[in-house]
């Protein structure tokens, strides 16, 4: 179903009652800072970091092991962070639909048989009480066809995080994107997840996080494994910049020999030469 669909999900996959308690703790109801009610996290939680019941879960066979079947081959950690998404307005609370590639990857994914990364989502939460599920658009050719480009934060379209201002961005700049887009709207799947179940998903598969209902907290735990040859830069240090313009202007104006002692490579970068 991963490759067919774009995700499939596993119930009940891990006890996961240690990183509930942690999270708990770290992001509790009571705590109230406008980055983390904004964004989910203030780093306290990205591996490696100070609570074992985080790095140890970073490292977790169970999770490899599916990684590695998937991809069919030996995978690396790319990244390992734990969210709280809280239930009031914020610019990620109800997000924009979108493709994890756009942040993981300095180029565009291979083509669809041929995945090289898979992204997971570790849920803490029971989202039929707390809201934010992930919504997931099944693999559709009429969706999925020369849909890579069409996001805000790709070549000239400007990024935005909330669906209203993104989608808005997209009409203005790339109508024929902001078609598609919508009909992605309308035929997302909204799954309901317990603690313990996984999301496993593509780079490439379009989905978007909901809002979380009011005087809730979402906690969840993403990941990114990958192939060792795929072109994604070690723990989103670099990539997660991309979808602001400057970093790719940055980047296209570099020699071989520059972009080789940043671990990129020059036919990795297709996906800016049309746009810049």
């Amino acid at each position: 179903m991963w490759r067919e669909q774009g995700y499939m999900i596993i119930r009940n996959f891990l006890n996961v009652a240690p990183q509930i308690h942690a999270m708990s703790n770290i992001y509790p109801p009571s705590r109230r800072d406008e980055k983390i009610h904004d964004f989910g996290n203030d780093g306290k939680t990205t591996f490696p970091c100070n609570y074992e019941a985080f790095n140890h879960i970073s490292v977790n066979e169970k999770l490899i092991d599916v990684a590695s079947n998937l991809l069919q081959g030996r995978v690396k950690l790319r990244q390992s962070v734990a969210w709280a998404k809280y239930g009031d307005r914020g610019d990620n609370e109800d997000q924009r639909m979108h493709m994890d590639y756009g942040n993981n990857m300095w180029g565009y994914p291979p083509p669809w048989h041929k995945p090289n990364a898979v992204a997971m989502i570790l849920y803490y939460s029971d989202t039929t009480k707390t809201g934010g599920g992930t919504s997931v658009v099944p693999y559709r050719p009429d969706l999925y066809k020369n849909s890579q480009a069409m996001m805000p934060g790709q070549g000239n379209i400007p990024f935005a995080n909330n669906r209203e201002d993104a989608e808005e961005l997209m009409r203005l700049y790339d109508p024929e994107g902001w078609e598609l887009r919508k009909k992605c709207y309308e035929t997302e799947v909204r799954p309901w997840f317990k603690p313990g179940d996984l999301l496993v998903y593509r780079l490439d598969l379009w989905h978007r996080g909901t809002p979380v209902n009011k005087n809730k907290i979402r906690y969840a735990h993403n990941f990114l494994w990958a192939l060792e040859d795929a072109p994604i830069s070690n723990w989103n240090s670099f990539t997660q910049k991309l979808y602001y313009g400057w970093l790719e202007k940055f980047i296209r104006g570099l020699s071989e020999k520059q972009l080789f002692v940043l671990g990129i490579k020059k036919k990795d970068l297709v996906r800016y030469r049309s746009k810049l």
